[in-house]
């Protein structure tokens, strides 16, 4: 028990690392291409160089998790909300919305 909950906080924490090295490289593709417009890096380098931070963008979003599918909880399906965006579906907000005292002729959006 105590070794799963180790690895998933390592799993975190190196997906945390690995969105932190993506969003790097993707200031420095902007960054370089910003120099190749004002004419400070040719175009032949600044191409290249763009090229190789997309690549390296594109890698450590993957390695961060970025491209994964949410999964949701089986209390999720129930309520038919999202655990991930913190805000109800259009199915469950007249629901929730009436639970909290709000008005009942209130249609759902």
């Amino acid at each position: 028990m105590r070794r799963k909950m180790w690895t998933n906080l390592w799993k975190r924490k190196i997906k945390t690392f690995y969105g932190a090295v993506a969003f790097l490289m993707f200031f420095l593709m902007i960054g370089t291409v910003g120099a190749v417009e004002c004419d400070t890096v040719s175009l032949h380098t600044g191409t290249i160089r763009s090229f190789i931070f997309l690549i390296l963008w594109v890698l450590f979003t993957y390695l961060a998790g970025g491209f994964e599918e949410y999964q949701q909880t089986e209390k999720d399906r129930r309520t038919n909300t999202t655990k991930y965006d913190g805000h109800y579906s259009k199915h469950n907000y007249t629901k929730v919305y009436q639970e909290k005292g709000g008005n009942s002729s209130v249609k759902s959006l």
